[in-house]
C-alpha cells in the first residue's frame, strides 16, 4: 500500500482518484492556488503586497 498523501502523489503526476477520501481537500487547495495566481495576474497587488499576502519567497 502507498502511505504516501494524495498531494504527494498528484505532485508526482500519478493519477488520484476522485473516489478518495482526501480528494475534496486536494480541489480545494488546487482551487485556493489557482485564485491566488488570478489574482496576481489581473495585477491588484504589488510585488510586495503579494510577497507579505501570499507567502511568497
Amino acid at each position: 500500500m502507498d502511505n504516501r498523501s494524495i498531494f504527494e502523489r498528484d505532485y508526482a503526476g500519478e493519477p488520484v482518484s476522485p473516489n478518495e477520501p482526501d480528494y475534496q481537500l486536494l480541489i480545494t487547495d488546487i482551487e485556493d492556488c489557482m485564485a491566488k495566481a488570478n489574482e496576481l495576474n489581473t495585477g491588484r497587488f504589488s510585488f510586495a503586497e503579494a510577497r507579505k499576502n501570499h507567502q511568497i519567497y
